[in-house]
């Protein structure tokens, strides 16, 4: 499982082709502060669900656990 900050799912988006920058700067203007998301991977690899993490002391690294 892996933990991604906002702001690095932001730099993803905006990796991808205009409608991905447009969609990062829509996101950019409606969320002013920083959210941390948990990334579930779905049962193909190809479906992510995205889940809201609150976090009370926000120093977060970027970690890979392997099965």
């Amino acid at each position: 499982m892996r933990f991604y900050s906002y702001n690095y799912l932001l730099e993803q988006i905006a990796k991808f082709d205009w409608w991905g920058a447009a969609f990062t700067l829509f996101l950019i203007i409606c969320l002013i502060f920083t959210f941390y998301f948990r990334v579930i991977s779905g049962d193909n690899g190809q479906n992510y669900l995205l889940e809201k993490i609150d976090l009370e002391n926000p120093k977060v690294e970027l970690i890979e656990v392997r099965k």
